[in-house]
């Protein structure tokens, strides 16, 4: 790892044959470590929970248009369900 990586060592460079590895020459072709995953992994389940307890008993309509929002905040495109 060189000195720009953190020392906590949550991403790791990406070697050949890593599912992540593309073989496109990057700047820098990273995944996280076990830790990284993790710790990733715990974040979600909690912001979900949470999420899930804001927006409570909200009709369908509702809650479609609220995740409309957030994709849109997000500026990624929704999942297809």
């Amino acid at each position: 790892m060189d000195d720009t990586a953190p020392a906590t060592a949550l991403v790791r460079l990406a070697h050949p044959g890593s599912r992540v590895y593309t073989g496109v020459s990057r700047a820098a072709c990273i995944e996280l470590t076990e830790q990284g995953k993790e710790i990733a992994y715990a974040a979600h389940r909690k912001v979900t929970e949470h999420a899930e307890k804001l927006i409570g008993d909200i009709s369908p309509g509702d809650r479609e248009r609220l995740e409309h929002l957030v994709w849109t905040i997000v500026g990624t495109p929704a999942p297809r369900s």
